[in-house]
């Protein structure tokens, strides 16, 4: 696994499942448990998002697609009054913590299949019942909550680990 030039350590996990970090600075490496291999990771992708910029999407061809990546920007970023040459993803309204939300929820969309957006789309964030949206598209209910019940697995684990 690749980190980031700034993080500390190094971090891989071999092909019989243990997790092994390198402290970049000594050359020490260690052998881990899963717990402190998550939370490394976890710290490291979270300094690769913050170099990187938030990655913005649009839809070509009725797909998902990555437009570019911005810069993570601070409601109190100052411009003295100078043209500022970055693209401004902040609505003026919007929190930091929502507007990371919503890209978070945003790229979440984007591993969903056709189906799972209808159902999360119209069900879990339109208020549809699991019955009503099987009435209207000719399908059982258990179909529909099998679907709902996929989508909650996925918004666990993305959500949790990004």
């Amino acid at each position: 696994m690749t980190t980031p030039k700034d993080f500390d350590y190094d971090l891989w996990k071999t092909k019989d499942g243990k997790f092994y970090a390198r402290i970049k600075r000594t050359g020490d490496v260690c052998e881990v448990d899963a717990e402190t291999f998550r939370t490394l990771h976890n710290e490291a992708m979270t300094l690769y998002r913050d170099q990187q910029g938030i990655p913005v999407y649009t839809v070509r061809d009725g797909k998902s697609v990555l437009a570019g990546r911005v810069p993570l920007l601070h409601l109190g970023y100052d411009t003295d009054g100078d043209d500022v040459d970055e693209v401004w993803a902040v609505e003026p309204t919007q929190t930091e913590d929502e507007y990371v939300t919503a890209q978070m929820e945003q790229a979440f969309r984007t591993m969903l299949t056709p189906k799972q957006l209808d159902i999360y789309q119209t069900c879990m964030l339109g208020g549809i019942s699991a019955t009503e949206y099987a009435r209207v598209r000719g399908v059982s209910k258990a179909f529909v909550s099998k679907y709902i019940a996929e989508i909650r697995d996925r918004a666990k684990k993305f959500f949790k680990h990004g």
